[in-house]
């Protein structure tokens, strides 16, 4: 982080190249064919963009398989919640419809008799800058 001249703190983000973000979207991609995956339908802001552009989750999964380098912001940032240190949060933009969309993505570590990676869309709502 930075602090300004008028101490306000600018967090610096975290980009990496194409190639970083075409293997994270390969990744995705691959979790969403394989039905390892969930979609956050518990923030208002995600509910209320869903339902303004009546997508169902496979439009959803539609969108974010459709991701590109160039939809891509910053990342992968670490998430910052205790349950889940040391697992990375993707941010993505994207026109859908007549709304920018503003895109998080993150692979959570699922613990049990198969461990596995679960692909978390934990925001998929009208961007608001």
């Amino acid at each position: 982080m930075i602090l300004s001249a008028r101490k306000k703190v600018i967090k610096i983000r975290h980009k990496v190249g194409q190639s970083d973000v075409d293997a994270f979207l390969s990744e995705v991609r691959l979790a969403i064919a394989d039905g390892r995956c969930m979609i956050d339908t518990r923030k208002f802001k995600n509910k209320r963009t869903i339902a303004a552009l009546g997508l169902l989750p496979e439009d959803i999964l539609d969108e974010i398989s459709d991701l590109t380098y160039e939809d891509y912001i910053y990342g992968p940032e670490p998430d910052e919640r205790p349950k889940h240190k040391g697992e990375d949060v993707w941010f993505f933009k994207k026109k859908v419809d007549w709304f920018m969309i503003y895109i998080k993505l993150e692979f959570q570590l699922i613990q049990g008799t198969n461990t596995y990676q679960k692909l978390v869309v934990m925001s998929f709502h009208e961007d608001n800058i």
